[in-house]
């Protein structure tokens, strides 16, 4: 049963009615397969392939998994099609059949090759190893393609020359391994043939997919699979009304009759044409298959002839026909022709590019974002503490009362000579020193539970602001949390600011009513706010080091929220984002040597 917009002979449809399902793609395969070797371009193109393999997505971020595929996209553009036809110029053209499951894929795949060589039968899904269908004389050409790495390779004197003709596994696949293998076949597809059923062509999933092969600018033709007799032509109709809303070519379509796609093929060859096969391996394994009864155009029904014969015309697969294509005379024309735009089908491969060079200049944005929110989690607890250094209100509570039991009658520092010495209780030295050092331990033991409640906020903080990002921040944390020790931050703070204490006191003039411990802890006492305590101080020429001495704490609680905003920023440290500037120079360069050829 043919489709309204197809051939009414077995020739076909003409190139007019053809060519502009070709568009740029084909023009641009056969510019990237003419005349010599195109080095300049190859090193080029392995530059870009060598730059979309470092740049990989470092952190987890809302559309993640789009710039994944966009990179998979272009990685297997180059990979596939690109590189493959610079480095042979005789590289087979890869045509996928595509599809839901159960449409008839395998046994469409089998007509046209004459032989049951893909696995076809009632029971969904069938295709569990993708199958490619290739010419003996290919078999060079494809030994080091990507797609034969992926694909049981199955070679016969019946398939076309310059076509790799591939069953794919149905791309709502189950299987995780079997659905990436089915979006890695697609992205290197050059010509896709989609293949549904009278019943299934609303599939949406089909819909989607075939929406981003269209970004691609391939060639795209539909084959609408048991169509009932006796329905006047209804399904087929409706069919094309929505191949053409999609963007395609109505006349593109050809619709096959129920029951006229066997489940198995039932022409084998003969007994003569077995006992001649042989196995050899070609990057994954390949039987060649040899001395069929029939050529494979005189095998199939009128509709799968149209259908070979649509896929030649686009693949323009003859010698003839490339070396006519190649001329200097003829790519001139096409230049004129086309605007100068044979290029066009690489478009997808720009945007991909582009797009991914976005992501990872979002992802750089991201991670420094994060070492923002980092620091701006601390500085609020930071302030505070400096505030409150300034305004000695380290000294309230009780520092303040024991101070006050020091200086009342009777206690170590009640009527405390002045500067000049005036009163003779030098035998009391030991004891003020004592009572002033363990003053001020008292003092440190406030400053360690200031510090660290305020790191403790801080880190409060920074997670907050880091749950509240966008980017996916789990790991991360987890990984600060691990490392960060408030106590041990705010302990050893204290400790860094008593020996800055005693380094100062060094620098002030002795006092003969105190020994270097007494003078060191009123020093510290006096900076940590206690009333009375600098006045003290200031009485007998210490008052220099008071405020040295709360300069140097301000310093320690200012490098112990350093440290722990150190520790959250060091987890990010594994992240290492690719420089997007990489991958913007690598495709400039290779566009311009493309053009260039």
């Amino acid at each position: 049963m043919m489709g309204d917009g197809g051939s009414s002979s077995g020739d076909g449809p003409s190139r007019g009615q053809v060519c502009h399902n070709r568009g740029m793609a084909k023009d641009s395969q056969a510019y990237v397969r003419a005349g010599r070797p195109r080095r300049a371009t190859l090193r080029k193109a392995r530059a870009l392939l060598e730059a979309l393999d470092e740049a990989r997505m470092p952190v987890a971020m809302p559309g993640v998994h789009e710039l994944a595929r966009a990179r998979e996209r272009a990685r297997t553009f180059l990979a596939v099609q690109v590189i493959p036809q610079l480095e042979a110029l005789n590289a087979p053209v890869v045509v996928v059949l595509m599809g839901s499951s159960g449409v008839g894929k395998s046994a469409l795949f089998n007509a046209l090759a004459g032989d049951n060589l893909s696995p076809a039968s009632g029971i969904r899904p069938t295709t569990r190893e993708p199958v490619m269908l290739v010419n003996p004389n290919d078999v060079e050409a494809m030994a080091q393609h990507p797609v034969a790495a992926h694909v049981r390779v199955e070679v016969t004197h019946h398939a076309p020359q310059g076509i790799a003709l591939v069953d794919s596994p149905s791309f709502d696949y189950s299987s995780p391994d079997l659905g990436k293998t089915a979006r890695f076949l697609l992205d290197a597809a050059q010509v896709v043939v989609y293949v549904t059923t009278a019943h299934r062509y609303g599939d949406g999933v089909a819909w989607d997919t075939l929406a981003h092969v269209r970004q691609r600018s391939i060639p795209v033709c539909a084959v609408l699979n048991r169509v009932p007799g006796g329905t006047n032509g209804i399904a087929e109709q409706d069919f094309r009304k929505l191949w053409s809303a999609a963007g395609f070519a109505a006349d593109s379509v050809v619709a096959v009759s129920e029951g006229e796609l066997p489940v198995a093929f039932s022409r084998q060859p003969s007994a003569a044409a077995q006992s001649s096969r042989s196995s050899h391996r070609m990057g994954s394994h390949h039987r060649e298959r040899r001395g069929s009864h029939h050529e494979p155009l005189k095998r199939v029904d009128h509709s799968l002839t149209w259908l070979m014969n649509w896929i030649s015309v686009q693949v323009a697969h003859t010698p003839e026909e490339l070396q006519a294509a190649h001329t200097p005379e003829e790519h001139s024309g096409r230049r004129k022709h086309r605007g100068g735009t044979q290029f066009q089908a690489f478009s997808q491969l720009h945007s991909d590019v582009e797009t991914l060079a976005n992501g990872l200049d979002s992802a750089r944005n991201a991670t420094i974002d994060l070492v923002d929110k980092a620091r701006e989690g601390a500085a609020q607890p930071l302030e505070k503490l400096s505030v409150n250094i300034a305004m000695g209100r380290f000294g309230q509570g009780a520092p303040q009362v024991l101070w006050a039991a020091l200086v009342a009658p009777g206690g170590a520092l009640y009527r405390m000579p002045d500067a000049r010495g005036r009163l003779l209780h030098r035998q009391l030295q030991a004891t003020r020193d004592a009572q002033l050092t363990e003053l001020f331990t008292v003092v440190l033991t406030s400053v360690e539970v200031a510090l660290a409640q305020g790191l403790t906020t801080a880190q409060s903080n920074i997670d907050r602001m880091w749950k509240n990002d966008a980017v996916n921040v789990q790991e991360f944390l987890a990984q600060a949390r691990s490392t960060v020790q408030v106590q041990a931050l705010a302990a050893s703070g204290a400790q860094h600011w008593k020996r800055d204490v005693a380094q100062i006191a060094r620098g002030v003039q002795g006092v003969s009513w105190l020994g270097f411990p007494g003078l060191a802890g009123l020093i510290g006492v006096a900076a940590s706010g206690v009333v009375g305590a600098a006045e003290l101080a200031r009485a007998h020429g210490a008052e220099q080091g008071v405020w040295k001495a709360r300069e140097a704490l301000a310093a320690r609680v200012k490098e112990a929220m350093e440290a722990l905003t150190a520790e959250y920023v060091n987890a990010l440290s594994v992240v290492t984002v690719p420089e997007s500037r990489i991958l913007r120079e690598a495709l400039k360069e290779f566009s311009m040597a493309a053009q260039g050829d």
